[in-house]
Formats: C-alpha cells, sequence, structure tokens
C-alpha cells in the first residue's frame, strides 16, 4: 500500500527540521552512544510507509551520528535490504490474519441465521488472529540480537496493531529490568479495525 501523502508530507516536515548542524530530535542521542533500532513486520516493500519513514529518519540518523538498524518481514524486497539495510528478520506480517476454527464457523453460523443475515466464511477469526499473530511477534522479537536490548537503545515499532501490542509487552517483560530499552511505538488502527474490513 503506497504511502499516503500526508503521511509521507509529515515524515518529510519531521526529518526536515534537523540539519547536520543541529540534531533537534538526536541530539541527546549522539551523546549518549544512542542506537535506533526500527521492528517493523509491515516493512515489506517500497510502497509501504514503513519503507519512506525508515529511509528518510535513517538517513537524518546518519547524517546526525547516530546509527540505526532495521528490521523488516523475512519477504522483504532484496532491493530495500540493499538500499537501506534492512534485514530480513519478521516471520508474520502486520496485515496477515488466521481463519475462523469450526466451533467458531459454528457459532458464527448460528448467530448470523438468528439475526436473519448470511454467514460470510472468509472473515477471519479477530480472537485466534491476536493469538496467533502476538505469539509470532512475541518470538520474533524474543529471536532478535540480544545486542538490542539495553538501555542504549531506542527500539522504535512504527507499525503495531492489536495483533503485535501484546508480543510487544510480553517480549519487554521478559526482560530483566537492566535490558529493557525505551521503546517508540505507533499504534497503526483503531482496536476496531481489521485487515479485511
Amino acid at each position: 500500500m503506497p504511502p499516503s501523502n500526508n503521511t509521507f508530507n509529515l515524515q518529510r516536515q519531521l526529518v526536515s527540521l534537523s540539519t547536520p548542524s543541529r540534531c533537534y530530535v538526536v541530539e541527546k542521542c549522539c551523546r549518549s552512544r544512542m542506537e535506533v533500532i526500527f521492528v517493523d513486520n509491515g516493512l515489506i516493500g517500497k510502497g509501504e510507509h514503513s519503507y519512506s519513514l525508515i529511509k528518510l529518519v535513517g538517513e537524518r540518523l546518519t547524517l546526525c551520528g547516530v546509527r540505526y538498524r532495521a528490521f523488516g518481514m523475512k519477504s522483504i524486497d532484496p532491493m530495500i535490504v540493499t538500499e537501506i539495510g534492512a534485514l530480513p528478520h519478521f516471520s508474520r506480517s502486520l496485515y496477515e490474519s488466521e481463519r475462523l476454527t469450526p466451533n467458531q464457523q459454528s457459532l458464527l453460523r448460528l448467530f448470523a441465521l438468528a439475526r436473519g443475515r448470511a454467514f460470510d466464511a472468509s472473515i477471519p477469526s479477530e480472537c485466534t488472529s491476536a493469538r496467533v499473530l502476538n505469539a509470532a511477534y512475541e518470538q520474533d522479537l524474543a529471536a532478535l540480537p540480544p545486542d538490542i536490548w539495553s538501555p542504549d537503545k531506542l527500539i522504535v515499532a512504527p507499525a503495531v496493531s492489536q495483533n503485535q501490542i501484546v508480543g510487544l509487552v510480553r517480549a519487554l517483560r521478559a526482560k530483566a529490568d537492566g535490558e529493557r530499552p525505551r521503546i517508540v511505538c505507533h499504534l497503526m488502527f483503531a482496536p476496531s479495525w481489521t485487515p479485511w474490513g
């Protein structure tokens, strides 16, 4: 999905506030040897907002002397790996979902019949999606290089939904107090939003 003009323009404005001589956002980072780590299971191709955000912010961080790394989907476009150095990592995408279980299908079919509506078996299961995808996200975070889990790192999760937030919290709670980095998390969608409409 291509980034909206509003998203792209906002990203460009935020990045353009800094110049190599005055890096407002990263001034403190430069002094503390901070490294920024982007974790984005929505980073697949050049058409996503994730790509433009990491590219623009990464360029600014580099100009300001701050190291960064990016971790995207295992199926990431190889051109992105070459261009911005993003590493293939995540097994499940931000936009994936899980099918209804047979029990869920039976129950929803009964509800649809009682309401006089047609049952749509193509609608995925929100409960199963949340459980399975949060667990996969937690496992993927736990499998990141151990050196990123320290207080002098800043983890940026530019795309998190209800199917990742619990996995993120669990991954952080599993770390000792002295190992937890700072986190910037952008909640992608309202809780009622689903990728299937």
